[in-house]
């Protein structure tokens, strides 16, 4: 079985906007891929911000950096998104 985690973010910190949607459709999506699911990284920030400005997406690349996160499985939009933060200047 693979391990998995889910990271949910949505941009605004109003109630309006929460996480919640977005983490049942992930986990869901694991359930029916056969995936273990480890943890769950939920944030409520801004996607135009930067890593040291989004504490829990910096912490799960931490714990990717530290191999406590074995495989990692996204769409195409969703890495892009990352690669981007992963190469800011």
């Amino acid at each position: 079985m693979i391990n998995a985690v889910i990271y949910s973010r949505v941009s605004s910190e109003s109630e309006r906007q929460d996480t919640e949607r977005q983490t049942n459709e992930l986990i869901d999506y694991a359930h029916r891929m056969g995936y273990n699911i480890n943890k769950v990284y939920e944030e409520k920030v801004s996607g135009y911000k930067k890593n040291e400005d989004r504490p829990v997406f910096a912490k799960m690349l931490e714990d990717i950096n530290a191999n406590q996160i074995e495989y990692c499985e996204l769409d195409t939009y969703a890495m892009v998104k990352i690669l981007e933060k992963l190469l800011q200047v």
